[in-house]
């Protein structure tokens, strides 16, 4: 969400409103995930559900890689996001009831609350992580696109980061900007690249451990 928001803005050039409106079809996936995939696994076993739903979202990362600062990037972004989405919906719906319902009755709200702290754990590390591993291949990339005769203070902000060079777009030279957004896709495809990688290990390790809880409102078995 913090790369495709760059993205939206500083990229493809969205106002705030208009990238905000862009997010709605990966928000509205994950809505389908959260209602759907409950229904489903009263029929499929709940752990492939999530492995099947987390393979989606491999495809989602895997598109968010082919990602280039041209005409068709607006719809790679918004369809990898959404694919994406359908994973985290899925781990929303089906995620915080597998860890509850595993624990003893007196432990549910000790489950419930681990639950909620690896989550958001997880979610802050994931930013800090692929937001670092962005900026790092950004600096790097643009080391060797930097031209001569800039200012300390320009060479310092585009070197730095997209935000920093968009604020100062009307003191670059001409396609520089250019170059700092090629940069910047570069870093998020990387970081979709390890996403799809991590999200793939996933999906294994849920489709295997998981695969021996029955099917939701099933009869348990002897």
């Amino acid at each position: 969400m913090l790369l495709v928001t760059q993205y939206l803005q500083l990229v493809a050039g969205f106002s705030p409103l208009v990238a905000g409106l862009w997010m709605g079809p990966p928000a509205l996936a994950m809505v389908a995930a959260g209602i759907g995939t409950p229904l489903l696994a009263r029929h499929v076993r709940p752990g492939f559900v999530v492995a099947g739903a987390l393979a989606l979202s491999v495809f989602g990362y895997l598109m968010l890689t082919w990602l280039k600062n041209d005409a068709s990037g607006l719809v790679i972004v918004v369809a990898g996001f959404s694919l994406a989405y359908l994973g985290l919906g899925t781990i929303a719906a089906l995620g915080t009831d597998l860890v509850v319902g595993s624990a003893p009755a007196e432990k549910a709200g000790s489950a419930s609350a681990m639950s909620e702290t690896v989550q958001e754990l997880g979610a802050s590390l994931g930013i800090a992580l692929l937001g670092s591993i962005t900026t790092a291949v950004y600096r790097q990339t643009m080391q060797s696109r930097l031209p001569d005769g800039l200012s300390p203070e320009v060479e310092a902000s585009v070197g730095d980061s997209l935000w920093a060079a968009s604020a100062m777009a009307q003191r670059l030279p001409v396609g520089l900007l250019e170059d700092a957004q090629s940069s910047f896709i570069t870093g998020f495809n990387t970081a979709a690249a390890l996403s799809a990688a991590t999200v793939a290990v996933l999906a294994v390790l849920a489709g295997v451990a998981l695969r021996k809880i029955p099917t939701l409102h099933a009869a348990p078995q002897e």
